[in-house]
């Protein structure tokens, strides 16, 4: 994470709610796309789509709204 000069992350919101924290995509998580009629999720470093079933119920559960369409998990 970089720091912006004034004590925060750059490009971070100065005051997150409680319980969620701030990541940049430099680092290791997921990305989604939209395929027949669900999201898919993949690893953004490989490319390759999530199989896990637990991990999918995981993100799934976070219930990130449908138009949210540039999402870093």
């Amino acid at each position: 994470m970089l720091n912006s000069g004034s004590g925060g992350v750059q490009g971070c919101p100065e005051d997150l709610p409680p319980g969620l924290r701030y990541m940049d995509d430099s680092r290791r998580g997921y990305t989604r796309e939209w395929i027949d009629g669900a999201f898919a999720y993949f690893f953004n470093t490989q490319g390759k789509r999530v199989g896990d079933e637990a991990e999918i119920r995981r993100i799934n559960a976070l219930a990130i709204p449908p138009a949210y369409i540039d999402v870093w998990i």
